[in-house]
């Protein structure tokens, strides 16, 4: 028995001799690695030191990129079948999206985003009172004045 319990302190010490060793670096006690290399992107594991390429990370990855496009396309869809909804006229639609899309400061951009977020929301200002309410109105604004329109973007 003191032998088979000698041998299992034998195991057990061997086994956290060798999971201390893995945890060491290949860098001496006496080398520390400069800060400047931390910065740039440098790392160090048990193998050595390397630096890694940004445009080699997960993120900018070609099925990240195309993942992201997917999206975009999904919520430009999406916002144009959340206007028309909102009783605005397809060709109106089309032309707010397009602005979203391409004149992003705009005026037409900021009334888009907020008649979807109010939508998004499940806000009442869209359906508040007999008249439509204040979504509903800026709707009928929006065609009227023609800040959609190609010409008028700023």
């Amino acid at each position: 028995m003191k032998k088979m319990l000698a041998f299992v302190w034998v195991c057990a010490v061997a086994f956290v001799g060798v999971a201390y060793a893995a945890e060491r670096t290949e860098i001496g006690p006496n080398e520390k690695i400069p800060e400047s290399w931390m910065k740039t992107g440098f790392s160090c594991s048990p193998v050595g030191c390397q630096k890694h390429d940004a445009s080699q990370s997960f993120e900018n990855s070609p099925e990240m990129i195309a993942a992201r496009e997917r999206a975009e396309e999904h919520n430009l869809h999406r916002y144009e079948i959340t206007l028309r909804r909102m009783g605005m006229m397809p060709e109106t639609a089309r032309k707010a999206i397009w602005a979203l899309v391409h004149k992003p400061q705009s005026a037409c951009t900021m009334y888009v985003r907020q008649l979807t977020a109010d939508y998004d929301m499940g806000s009442a200002r869209f359906t508040r009172g007999d008249d439509g309410g204040y979504d509903a109105d800026l709707i009928i604004s929006i065609e009227t004045s023609g800040v959609c329109e190609k010409k008028n973007l700023k």
